[in-house]
């Protein structure tokens, strides 16, 4: 039976190159990550954990990656040093503009660590959600989506992607003081954009739940014997993968 030196955590520092790359080919705009002042301004961090909000749709004034709109939402991060220096991007139509709409969301955070040891998948993936953090935001998750509502009362007080942007950013920070650097790309109502990452994203769960597999194993919690790529189930995927990065010649 394989042990766990037949297994090993994964950084996403490849994957994190290609998105830099499509990022820099197209029309962002940039900003500094760090500002706390409008964080504490939104209200960040003022419910208790017991609470929740809750967005109803009659009280929807902006929806994103909503079931019936398309979502890409991928949350990766690297021990790769010099890669990542605490940018937002942001492309697509400010909430301002999407008042009464549902559009498409892409929601790209990227993590440095000194230690690949402190990216624990499962933490990584959950801070996302700031349902109990910002009051007027409902944030739901599901493997490669997020689905938000912000309410109308939120938007009349004002909120934008920049403010979205440095709310993530403390959200991170607070909980994983590990955290060196950190990139976070948001993107509203752009299809292409929504072609172009979906293979990125199929690639990071892939290597989440490698990550995932290696955590349990390491831990104790299950076994693992499918080692075999001629076995493995996964196989066909992991082709398709393979080749898709010799296209963008990343390997």
């Amino acid at each position: 039976m394989p042990d766990t030196a037949d297994l090993q955590q994964k950084d996403y520092y490849e994957l994190i190159r290609v998105v830099h790359e499509i990022a820099e080919e197209n029309k962002f705009t940039v900003y500094h990550l760090g500002d706390t002042k409008i964080c504490s301004d939104l209200g960040f961090g003022s419910f208790n954990k017991g609470n929740t909000c809750i967005v109803l749709e009659e009280d929807t004034a902006v929806e994103l990656g909503s079931p019936q709109k398309e979502s890409v939402s991928i949350t990766m991060w690297t021990s790769h040093r010099g890669i990542l220096s605490n940018r937002l991007w942001t492309c697509g139509s400010d909430f301002d503009r999407l008042i009464d709409k549902s559009v498409s969301y892409i929601q790209i955070i990227m993590l440095g660590f000194e230690d690949g040891s402190r990216a624990v998948e499962s933490d990584i993936g959950r801070i996302k959600n700031l349902t109990n953090k910002l009051p007027g935001f409902m944030t739901r998750n599901m493997p490669g989506k997020t689905w938000i509502r912000i309410d109308k009362k939120r938007m009349q007080e004002g909120f934008s992607l920049y403010a979205l942007g440095q709310c993530l950013h403390k959200a991170y920070l607070d909980a994983i003081p590990d955290i060196k650097s950190m990139e976070i790309i948001l993107i509203t109502d752009n299809d292409e954009f929504i072609k172009t990452l979906k293979p990125i994203s199929e690639i990071a769960k892939i290597i989440s739940g490698d990550n995932t597999k290696f955590k349990w194993v390491s831990d104790g919690v299950v076994t693992c014997d499918e080692l075999n790529c001629d076995s493995c189930d996964e196989k066909a995927t992991c082709d398709s993968i393979r080749e898709m990065l010799k296209k963008r010649k990343i390997i």
